[in-house]
């Protein structure tokens, strides 16, 4: 199984009861809309997790997560957790 199969599974697990979920395909991968919200997105390039403002600063101190952007370089802001592909291993520490 694909890294990035693996990490769809994975998501798709951790939901599990979590309420009404539907994937729909976006970013190059597969988004989970929970509840009518986008909450994760899983894909080649790893996995985007919307965390919520009170716990970004203990998502981020994970060694594999960085913030993801959107928006211009003028009003960019943060809406989420970005965990790159290459460190899957690093996001279950």
């Amino acid at each position: 199984m694909l890294a990035e199969e693996q990490l769809t599974e994975s998501v798709r697990e951790a939901l599990v009861g979590a309420g009404a979920v539907r994937e729909v395909k976006m970013f190059g991968g597969i988004g989970f809309i929970l509840n009518g919200n986008l909450a994760v997105a899983a894909s080649k390039r790893g996995l985007l997790a919307r965390v919520g403002r009170e716990r970004q600063d203990d998502a981020l101190a994970r060694a594999a997560a960085r913030p993801m952007v959107t928006g211009s370089f003028k009003s960019h802001r943060s809406i989420g957790l970005r965990v790159t592909s290459t460190d899957h291993a690093a996001m279950y520490q």
